[in-house]
């Protein structure tokens, strides 16, 4: 019942959420089979050859696509994405967009090591030139301008399953309470995507917890207060804590994918009723503390 009533509310959300960005979309049988191909063999180069950058002439890409992305930007990208999420498994046009007098070609990309699908869209001029590149890390039907993301809704925290908020209870606890080897939430393949326990997760957790017991102090109280999704790609699960140091409420921000496998955990040393993104959290709290 709680999944169906979930599964409503998100519809519902996406009926209302439209982009801001204005397009058309493109026939893909009215693109030729070379054209596609070609396209295609630059992007599957792109992604998967890290040691050996795609090659630029002047005839298949502009000037100041070849200034940008020079053949380092390219080789580096793919090598972190490669660390990251696994090696490509598949790379599927999804549709042809022409927006700002350009085409966009958009493909699905799926990794290895990770549960869901990313994004990588080619931008060519009406000379058949490349013209930029650029990735999403999740797909989306919507097309998102590199500046816009879908934006996160709060639904009602009774939604989520007990056996959810259990274990995230415990994940939070187990991070910042009690600062031993043995105490530290244990993530794997099964509960984790691979990106956050691909190196020593135990020793910086055990180097975080440290941090915020000498600023923050011990554990006082802590409560599951909001939960957000973009339906996309992500949720955030926020739990408001008392720390002993800290004259006001904190919080602990835990953050997964859509299937409920962990991507991060951190803490905002301010609790703030309305949401914001952590980065924008974070500062604010580091201005309001005058740290």
């Amino acid at each position: 019942m709680k999944n169906l009533s979930f599964n409503i509310l998100v519809v519902l959300i996406l009926l209302t959420q439209s982009s801001f960005s204005q397009y058309s979309k493109i026939d893909l049988s009215t693109i030729s089979e070379e054209k596609k191909q070609e396209v295609y063999e630059f992007v599957y180069q792109a992604l998967t050859t890290c040691d050996e950058a795609p090659s630029f002439t002047s005839k298949k890409t502009t000037y100041d696509f070849r200034k940008f992305y020079d053949d380092n930007k390219i080789s580096s990208h793919c090598k972190w994405q490669e660390e990251r999420y696994g090696s490509i498994a598949s790379i599927i046009l999804d549709e042809v967009i022409f927006r700002n007098d350009k085409e966009v070609f958009r493909y699905k990309v799926k990794r290895s090591k990770a549960d869901w699908l990313s994004e990588i869209r080619i931008f060519i001029d009406k000379k058949g030139r490349f013209t930029s590149i650029n990735t999403k890390s999740y797909w989306s039907d919507t097309f998102y301008t590199w500046g816009e993301h879908p934006k996160p809704f709060v639904v009602d925290i009774s939604i989520v399953q007990d056996s959810i908020v259990k274990q995230n209870n415990e994940f939070a606890l187990k991070s910042y309470n009690l600062c031993e080897n043995s105490e530290i939430f244990e993530l794997n393949e099964t509960n984790a995507i691979y990106r956050t326990i691909r190196k020593d997760w135990k020793k910086y957790m055990l180097k975080e917890c440290d941090s915020i017991k000498q600023t923050h102090g011990n554990f006082k109280k802590l409560q599951f207060s909001q939960y957000l999704t973009d339906s996309i790609g992500f949720k955030v699960y926020r739990y408001q804590v008392d720390f002993d140091k800290m004259k006001k409420p904190s919080e602990i921000r835990i953050y997964s994918k859509l299937n409920d496998k962990y991507s991060g955990i951190f803490v905002v040393d301010v609790w703030y009723d309305k949401y914001f993104s952590l980065k924008e959290a974070r500062e604010k709290s580091r201005n309001e503390l005058g740290n």
